[in-house]
């Protein structure tokens, strides 16, 4: 049985405004999903994407200085959910079979 390694990355955020009051406002975030064959390291595939976030409500806004990956990565699962997200796993676990063992990205 293959086994694979999950790795969920924020790779960016943009603001919502950099020119007004809001500017420190999360607007969006891009992330990566990405799963490594546990026997063939060298076997791996990524998804990725971006979100938009609501931002018409501030009333329960996190300072910016208190967010962490795992609090964008939660916001990601929200929004995308949990089952578009498995859905992707298993897109990618599919992808990473159909590589050759000596597989190598160039």
């Amino acid at each position: 049985m293959i086994n694979f390694t999950w790795k969920f990355d924020v790779q960016d955020v943009a603001p919502y405004d950099i020119n007004s009051s809001n500017s420190n406002v999360i607007k969006t975030v891009q992330w990566w999903l990405t799963g490594t064959d546990s026997e063939y390291i060298n076997k791996t595939q990524t998804m990725s994407g971006c979100i938009s976030l609501d931002t018409s409500d501030l009333s329960d806004f996190t300072a910016i200085n208190e967010i962490t990956n795992s609090t964008l990565q939660s916001w990601v699962e929200n929004r995308v959910t949990i089952d578009k997200i498995n859905a992707f796993t298993s897109s990618l676990e599919t992808s990473i079979n159909a590589l050759p063992d000596d597989w190598s990205a160039i």
